[in-house]
């Protein structure tokens, strides 16, 4: 860039630089002020007072970040706007909130914008006469135009670079002189690969060959008029270009057409955004309509699963009903055969010879053991049934182990195991069925002698847990051990680890089935330690008491009637559990240590009112998961107002796959009933 010398200006303030960074302030002012000897003052803050600055500043540039609003200016000298990357729609904001121009410096360099800045003050300085460039000066992006603003006001300069500085093509066809072009910017030459000394001074016939491009440029508006054109491209980037074109006409003072102005603007990247973007929407609808169909489809397979559910529970009750029936259909004929052959053996038909004597003992031996399975039997159909009812009453813990160990002693003697009670706990008694807890105890009692290794111990021992106010029975044997992925197969009715097991040692697999279904009913739960080789230990919980039935159950309040009740809502904790001597005890539990609220519900009820309700936690038993589902849950879950509720799972068994199932459901802890004191407190602190 070349300048011819200029006379040496009187020093005063006369551009301003406000808010530029400081590597971009420093430059501009270095080159206004050792360059073209303009005094320049820079301000740090944007917010400054009017009466600051100094009265005869004749330039004010002002920097402004992208995102920064623009604000109006009343500044009575030239207020330039700088910035990077300014749009098109920024530069006309800019420009309609009174600045006089608007400066990109990703465009412009910093000499070329200290140049304009200067040729401004120069301008707008009363004291300097209105001159010209020199034949040897050159203004950046100024450039011939047919536009005549008066001799003494070259304001045309700085128009033209204010339109050299737009991203939008502009140009200027006269058409007084077979259609030159008068104006062709930057934008111009970057969409059409013409520079300005091709273009400048020539008509339009001349540049581009294609007539349909001629009459873009050629075509006459009545007034302003927009459309959208296609343009051949000599990029390599690509073969055309789309484009937005407006133009109006300029008028003589007689009031006929003399030039045309036009804008260019690019919309080529704006159009496939467009595309692509109906291309998206499309495809979104598309995927939301299999989305839908796919919802249907499960809605459908769900329908089909409850109905296979439901054929599958009537199936279940028929099975129960039919084992139930015939069970007592055997007894009849099994209690005579054992009657009759006991009466045998006593002599009563007369005296037997010894091997008469030997058989008659095999067929009660068989008898008795056929009695007792189908006692197994009977009682596991009343269980699933429901038709199962226990009579509970203060029970002696050491009579019922006591008994319970003799009815093995026998039994275990054949294997050298010796059997051994111990008795942890100063309470006497407990709340019990005392035929059922026998019936337990005997059952995981047998299943110890019958997997113990020779020569070992079987022991009872019995102690009392004060955190679950409950008792703990731990079955412990040293036998073959169980593997824990097993853990959940052996309390299945009917079932053994595996063929070589049931081979080896007799039984049914009724009867940890049986044992652990007495427990449940008793509200208590059931625990398994065993490793392969060293032993299992068995415990079972059962509470130290039971839930008085003193009538309040009918007038337990019901969730709809808490739903409409705002201070019991705030502390409301949800029990879901259909065995109601376990949801009454821990309701009872909750009203004991807390303040909190306890409900009782069933899912269906929390679908109807969990969009009314959040409770602080809920406690859940797993066997509800089993019959209900957990499409509830989920809905629940997705609630805002349940996302800070604590979920809780129970059951009667403390298996590991329970725990997994309670963590893929999105619960926050899994525990075995009886509920603790301590579990309580964590949840509810």
């Amino acid at each position: 860039m070349t300048l011819s010398p200029r006379p040496e200006l009187p020093r005063t303030q006369r551009v301003e630089l406000i808010a530029f960074p400081d590597k971009v302030g420093d430059a501009l002012r270095r080159e206004i002020t050792n360059t073209h000897g303009c005094d320049c003052l820079r301000f740090r803050e944007v917010n400054l007072a009017p009466d600051i600055l100094l009265g005869d500043s004749l330039v004010r540039c002002t920097w402004l970040p992208t995102q920064f609003p623009i604000l109006g200016t009343d500044f009575a000298g030239a207020h330039v706007a700088f910035g990077r990357d300014l749009s098109a729609v920024r530069i006309a904001e800019i420009i309609a909130a009174g600045y006089t121009a608007a400066i990109d410096l990703r465009k412009t360099s910093v000499e070329e914008a200290a140049l304009i800045v200067v040729a401004y003050s120069r301008q707008t300085d009363p004291r300097q006469p209105s001159r010209k460039p020199s034949s040897n000066e050159t203004v950046p992006n100024a450039h011939p135009s047919f536009i005549k603003l008066g001799d003494s006001d070259s304001g045309t300069e700085f128009l033209a670079a204010a339109v050299e500085m737009l991203d939008i093509g502009v140009y200027v066809l006269e058409l007084q002189t077979d259609g030159r072009i008068t104006v062709w910017n930057s934008e111009m030459e970057r969409l059409f690969l013409r520079n300005k000394q091709e273009v400048l001074g020539k008509p339009i016939a001349k540049l581009f060959d294609d007539p349909l491009v001629q009459d873009v440029f050629r075509e006459m508006p009545n007034g302003f008029n927009r459309n959208r054109a296609i343009f051949p491209s000599k990029g390599i980037t690509r073969s055309n270009f789309i484009a937005d074109i407006s133009k109006t006409q300029l008028l003589d003072s007689d009031g006929n057409p003399v030039a045309v102005v036009g804008i260019i603007q690019d919309v080529t990247n704006r159009i496939h955004s467009e595309n692509r973007l109906i291309a998206a929407f499309n495809e979104l609808e598309s995927s939301k309509e299999k989305l839908e169909q796919s919802n249907i489809e499960i809605r459908k397979g769900i329908e089909k699963a409850k109905k296979l559910a439901v054929v599958a529970q009537s199936s279940n009750k028929a099975k129960s009903y039919f084992l139930s029936n015939i069970s007592h259909e055997l007894r009849t004929p099994l209690n005579s055969i054992v009657s009759l052959t006991h009466a045998l053996l006593e002599g009563t038909f007369g005296d037997l010879n010894a091997k008469q004597h030997e058989h008659l003992e095999i067929v009660t031996d068989s008898s008795k053991h056929l009695q007792s399975l189908i006692n197994d039997i009977l009682d596991l159909s009343k269980i699933e049934l429901g038709k199962m009812n226990l009579k509970f009453a203060q029970t002696s813990v050491e009579d019922v182990a006591r008994s319970s160990i003799r009815m093995i002693e026998q039994e275990a003697s054949l294997k050298n195991v010796s059997c051994i009670l111990e008795i942890d706990t100063e309470r006497d008694s407990l709340e019990v069925d005392a035929k059922r807890l026998r019936q337990i105890l005997l059952n995981l009692l047998v299943n110890a002698v019958k997997f113990a290794k020779p020569n070992t111990d079987v022991t009872l021992r019995i102690q009392e847990d004060p955190d679950m106010q409950a008792l703990a029975f731990h079955i412990i044997d040293h036998g073959i051990g169980i593997n824990e992925s097993d853990f959940a197969k052996i309390f299945s009715p009917f079932t053994q680890l595996d063929d070589s097991l049931s081979r080896q040692y007799e039984g049914t697999g009724l009867g940890l089935a049986i044992a652990s279904k007495f427990v449940e009913l008793h509200g208590g739960g059931l625990r398994v330690h065993s490793q392969p080789d060293l032993g299992s230990t068995f415990t079972v919980t059962l509470p130290l008491q039971q839930p008085r039935d003193d009538g309040e159950s009918a007038e337990r309040a019901s969730l709809a009637e808490i739903a409409s009740d705002p201070k019991a809502v705030q502390n409301l904790l949800l029990i879901v559990d259909e065995n109601e001597l376990s949801a009454r005890r821990i309701e009872e539990q909750i009203k004991q240590f807390t303040d909190f609220t306890p409900i009782i519900a069933l899912p269906n009820e929390i679908s109807a009112y969990h969009d009314q309700v959040a409770p602080r936690s809920i406690i859940v038993d797993l066997n509800i998961i089993a019959s209900h589902g957990t499409d509830w849950i989920a809905s629940a879950q997705k609630l805002p107002a349940w996302k800070r509720t604590k979920w809780v799972a129970i059951g009667s068994l403390d298996l590991p796959d329970n725990h997994t199932a309670a963590r893929r459901l999105g619960f926050d802890t899994c525990s075995c009933k009886p509920i603790s004191r301590s579990l309580l407190s964590q949840i509810l602190r």
